[in-house]
């Protein structure tokens, strides 16, 4: 199930949404933010926007996607509702421009918390994106000796000689460095032995291939069939996402709890409709009346079913054959 890119053309500018929030004060050092409870640090392409949230020994270090870039005026960490919510702090490393973090700065204003002492005054410490930030998540967690990783449908690599897979990100791919090779592969992760918690769509291929390169014996690999790249927002959809979220940042996941929630996906019109491009395109649409009306029996109210059930007896109608046509 393949999907194309948003990022295939140069980015346009969004009108973003004014929101409500203290911003936190601003600090011109790390070795001034280090012993602050709030702080918002500017480093060139790059800002760290940390808040204690009134205490707590994890901390969620987050990082930017396509979408939330320019979601927000004034800008906020991704994630930062979910984690004041949770109590938990955070760390959101908030990015300026769609370049996947290849640039010199987001390293380098990590590494000075690190050295200003700020991760080590937690027992925990998780990085988390999804798909642009889920490579960010990845590349940049070594820096903190013991760090984890929550990554959804993440990049390894937009590098050709490193993901040749890859060819949804065009633009991203010829705009951004990715001749560097300071944390270029973002599968390196594996070989220190991080805790890394993947969450991906195995069905589409690009996602698969790159999570199949991150491989190790502290990987933890959390495939959601039929979800799309864009998973996390049909996770959420479902029910779970905070909990998950939650869990791994805390290190306390309930996974069975997961998979349970994870069964109302039947639900939605988008994870229906994905199963029967999928069914089709194996090959198998003569399974096709059997789903849907498993469908159908376990969502009485789902018009798509519904719907597609009728397209299809008229099309095999038409076809003339005893078998479903192609629809």
């Amino acid at each position: 199930m393949n999907m194309t890119s948003p990022d295939d053309a140069p980015p346009e500018a969004v009108m973003a949404v004014k929101v409500a929030v203290k911003v936190p004060p601003i600090v011109k050092s790390a070795a001034t933010a280090a012993k602050k409870d709030r702080f918002l640090l500017h480093h060139g392409l790059v800002s760290a926007w940390f808040d204690r949230h009134g205490g707590g020994d994890t901390l969620a270090v987050t990082f930017d996607n396509l979408s939330s870039i320019g979601e927000y005026d004034p800008p906020q960490p991704w994630l930062r509702w979910r984690m004041e919510k949770a109590g938990i702090p955070i760390l959101g490393i908030m990015a300026q421009r769609k370049d996947w973090y290849r640039n010199p700065d987001t390293p380098t204003l990590i590494a000075a918390l690190r050295d200003a002492g700020l991760f080590s005054g937690f027992r925990r410490v998780v990085f988390i994106g999804a798909s642009m930030g889920g490579f960010a998540a990845l590349a940049y967690a070594p820096l903190v000796p013991g760090a984890a990783v929550l990554a959804f449908s993440p990049q390894s690599s937009l590098a050709r000689t490193v993901a040749p897979f890859e060819r949804r990100y065009r633009y991203a791919a010829r705009k951004w460095d990715w001749q560097d090779p300071d944390f270029l592969d973002a599968a390196a992760v594996a070989a220190t032995g991080a805790e890394v918690t993947l969450v991906y769509d195995p069905f589409v291929p690009e996602d698969r291939a790159h999570a199949r390169r991150i491989e190790g014996p502290d990987v933890r690999h959390v495939p959601v069939p039929l979800m799309g790249h864009r998973a996390i927002r049909q996770i959420k959809l479902v029910g779970g996402l905070q909990e998950l979220i939650t869990g791994v940042v805390r290190g306390t996941p309930d996974m069975p709890a997961f998979w349970r929630a994870f069964r109302a996906r039947r639900g939605l019109v988008a994870w229906q409709r994905a199963l029967v491009t999928e069914v089709q395109a194996r090959g198998h649409a003569a399974l096709l009346p059997g789903a849907l009306a498993a469908l159908q029996r376990s969502n009485p109210d789902s018009g798509f079913a519904r719907r597609e059930a009728r397209r299809l007896q008229q099309a095999s109608k038409a076809d003339g054959k005893g078998t479903p046509a192609k629809v």
